[in-house]
C-alpha cells in the first residue's frame, strides 16, 4: 500500500475515526494493531522483523523497570541501615544493570538493521559471482526491507 494511494487514504481516515470513538487506554493498543496491519499488507515477510524489534524493546523495558522498582523497594526496607555513600553506590550498582539491558537491546536491533541493510549493499557482489559460475541471480526485492524499518528501530 503506497503512501499516496485511495487505499492507503481510506486506511488512515478508518484508523482516525476508530482512535477517537474508543477509549483512551485503547488507543495505543489500536495503533499497535494497525501498524502491524500496515507492515502485514506491506509484506509478510516484513512483520518478523517488526516483531523482533517489539519483543526486544518491550522485554528490555520491561527488565529496566522491574530493576528500578526492585531498587526502589530494596532502599525503602533499608532506609535506616544503610549509609548515604551505601545507597549511592547501590544505586549506581543498579544503574548499570539497566544501562546493560538497554545497551543489549540497542546493540541486538542495530545489528539486525545492518545485516539486512548490507546485505543488499553486497547483492551485486554476490550477483556478479553468481554470474560466473551460471547460478541464480538474487533480486533486491528478496531482501529488501520496507521504508521506515530504520525509524521503527531507533524509535524502540
Amino acid at each position: 500500500m503506497l503512501f499516496t494511494s485511495y487505499a492507503f487514504l481510506g486506511f488512515v481516515a478508518v484508523l482516525l475515526v476508530l482512535y477517537y470513538l474508543i477509549p483512551r487506554r485503547w488507543q495505543w493498543k489500536l495503533l499497535l494493531a494497525a501498524s502491524y496491519l500496515f507492515y502485514f499488507i506491506a509484506g509478510p515477510k516484513y512483520v518478523p522483523y517488526l516483531l523482533a524489534t517489539t519483543a526486544t524493546a518491550y522485554f528490555a523495558a520491561l527488565q529496566m523497570d522491574k530493576n528500578a522498582k526492585r531498587q526502589s523497594a530494596y532502599l525503602k526496607e533499608h532506609k535506616t541501615e544503610l549509609s548515604k555513600e551505601e545507597k549511592k553506590a547501590y544505586k549506581a550498582g543498579q544503574k548499570q544493570i539497566r544501562l546493560r539491558w538497554l545497551a543489549a537491546c540497542l546493540v541486538l536491533n542495530i545489528a539486525i538493521l545492518a545485516v539486512v541493510k548490507y546485505t543488499i549493499f553486497f547483492i551485486s557482489n554476490v550477483n556478479g559471482i553468481l554470474d560466473l559460475f551460471g547460478g541464480p541471480r538474487l533480486s533486491f526485492m528478496q531482501l529488501a526491507l520496507p521504508m521506515g524499518s530504520a525509524f521503527y528501530r531507533f524509535q524502540a
